[in-house]
C-alpha cells in the first residue's frame, strides 16, 4: 500500500483515443467497413454487401462492399473513431462542391492549368486495369519526365479531387474512384 498513490485518478483524453486508435489498427477493413457502412447509409450512400470487389457508381451514390472495405484500410492510421471515417474520406463518395481558397491561390494559375491539361489527356490515355504501385510511377514518371514540379502538379491534382491540398495519396484516389471519376473531377474543375 504504500506505493498506492493517495489522489484521484486524471482522465487523459488524448490517452483514451490513442488506445482507439490502436483498437482501430488491430481491426480488419472488412468489420471496419461494416462498421462504416451504417455512416454512409446514414449520408445517403449504398454500399452493397454481397459485393467484394471494388465499384463505384458515383451518379447513383451505390459502391460496393469491396470498395469501402479498401478504403478503410487506407484511413485507418489516421482516424480515431469509426466516426471520423466520413470527414477523412468523404471525397471518396461524392465530388468536392468547392474549393479551398487558400490552396487554388497556392497552386491554380496558367500555367499550371496547361500541366493539368496535358495530365488529364496522360490519365485519358491510362491502362483503367492499372494497380496502385503503376499509377504511381504511370504520374511521377510522366511530371518527371516534362521536368514539372511534383509538388505543383500533385497538389493540384490532390485539390481537384479531394477539394484542398490534403488527402491520400493521388495513385490511391485514382484507383478507387476509377478513370472516369477522375477524368470528370478534372474538367469539372478546370471549368
Amino acid at each position: 500500500l504504500e506505493r498506492v498513490i493517495k489522489s484521484g485518478a486524471r482522465f487523459n483524453p488524448d490517452k483514451a483515443k490513442w488506445f482507439n486508435q490502436e483498437y482501430l489498427r488491430k481491426q480488419t477493413n472488412s468489420q471496419l467497413a461494416e462498421q462504416f457502412s451504417s455512416i454512409l447509409e446514414e449520408k445517403g450512400i449504398t454500399v452493397e454487401s454481397n459485393e467484394k470487389g471494388i465499384r463505384a457508381d458515383f451518379e447513383n451514390k451505390n459502391f460496393s462492399f469491396g470498395y469501402v472495405e479498401s478504403l478503410c484500410g487506407l484511413i485507418k492510421e489516421r482516424a480515431h473513431f469509426v466516426a471520423d471515417f466520413w470527414d477523412i474520406c468523404s471525397y471518396f463518395f461524392i465530388a468536392p462542391a468547392s474549393y479551398a481558397e487558400k490552396d487554388v491561390k497556392k497552386f491554380w494559375n496558367a500555367e499550371t492549368k496547361a500541366i493539368i491539361e496535358k495530365m488529364y489527356s496522360h490519365i485519358e490515355a491510362m491502362d483503367p486495369q492499372m494497380q496502385v504501385p503503376q499509377i504511381e510511377e504511370y504520374l511521377t514518371g510522366y511530371v518527371k519526365e516534362n521536368e514539372w514540379k511534383m509538388g505543383a502538379v500533385m497538389n493540384t491534382l490532390r485539390l481537384f479531387f479531394v477539394g484542398e491540398a490534403k488527402g491520400l495519396g493521388i495513385a490511391d484516389i485514382v484507383y478507387l474512384i476509377g478513370q472516369k471519376e477522375t477524368l470528370g473531377r478534372i474538367s469539372a474543375a478546370i471549368e
